[in-house]
């Protein structure tokens, strides 16, 4: 069965275990309760990092190597490595939530708070959380858990996910040694992440016909809630994403104006470019000839309309 850790695990039949799973964006969170306790041992490790917090009782885990079984009490948490753990086992009436973070995801988190590209597995230091962080992310998972509604509409949820996910990522890797924690802990500037902003400006390049992108759109492209994109954009260019996509739009506008022959409308261009009845209502501006003037191929100027 898949036990919290996102791995595929065996454990005593006549010892069940009450599973909670849910998911935030990228991020597999679970809660499992063992009210006999047992052993469990896993059949296929995986290589992501997993944070796993117990809520009541003791787990011990058995990680490759042999050796002592790693112990964590009642309010402990800690992050292990998918590729060593082997198996464990849980005492009677354990409570533990579990975080399964992939290293795809962590990559992209550094890469974007860096501005730099992150190619080699994130190595933790191999030691408990503090109790203060410990207890920070054990009680947002399971918050997020306890809250899940059956269905997944629940009003606001995949909002307030965005911004819970960015939460997690960003105390777990700004509050744990590891092998970037120097480089992150110099960012003058961490709340600014370039990464996500470029995540969004290239899906607006991609999609610059639709008339339907909105900035919800272009938080789900880049991975973070809405807010924290307009706060990024803010701060890096000055303007709301809505502002630098109309921007955008008006550059591609004019430059297919530009390149245009006989004949072309700058109403149809626009409609093209994700402008259809603003550019029939805008005014005439020195960026863009009046909608209802043709181009002159010939010229390279905009000609009056026929009457």
């Amino acid at each position: 069965m898949p036990l919290p850790f996102g791995h595929r695990v065996s454990a005593d039949a006549t010892r069940p275990l009450e599973l909670a799973r849910t998911t935030l964006h990228d991020l597999a969170l679970c809660t499992v309760a063992s009210p006999l306790g047992g052993p469990f041992t896993v059949d296929e490790p995986a290589e992501d990092w997993l944070l796993v917090g117990v809520l009541a009782g003791r787990l011990a885990l058995q990680r490759d190597g042999g050796g002592a079984p790693t112990v964590l009490a009642c309010g402990e948490a800690r992050l292990v490595d998918g590729a060593a753990l082997r198996g464990g086992t849980l005492d009677a009436a354990t409570r533990l939530v579990s975080l399964t973070l992939a290293p795809s995801v962590l990559r992209r988190f550094l890469a974007d708070a860096l501005d730099a590209p992150v190619v080699e597995r994130i190595a933790f230091r191999d030691e408990p959380l503090g109790r203060d962080l410990s207890a920070l992310v054990c009680g947002l998972c399971t918050s997020w858990i306890d809250g899940a509604a059956p269905d997944g509409g629940q009003p606001g949820r995949e909002r307030v996910g965005q911004a819970l996910r960015q939460a997690l990522l960003a105390a777990l890797l700004h509050g744990t040694d590891h092998g970037y924690g120097e480089r992150l802990a110099g960012r003058a500037r961490p709340s600014v992440l370039p990464g996500l902003v470029k995540r969004a400006t290239a899906h607006m390049q991609a999609h610059l016909g639709s008339a339907a992108l909105d900035v919800e759109a272009l938080a789900g492209a880049a991975g973070v809630s809405v807010r924290t994109l307009q706060l990024n954009f803010k701060r890096l260019h000055g303007c709301s994403p809505m502002q630098h996509l109309r921007t955008l739009r008006l550059q591609a506008v004019r430059q297919a104006l530009l390149q245009a022959g006989d004949g072309a409308s700058v109403a149809e261009i626009a409609a093209r470019h994700g402008r259809p009845s603003r550019a029939r209502r805008a005014a005439p501006s020195p960026a863009l000839p009046a909608p209802a003037q043709r181009i002159s191929a010939r010229s390279g100027r905009a000609a009056p309309a026929a009457a």
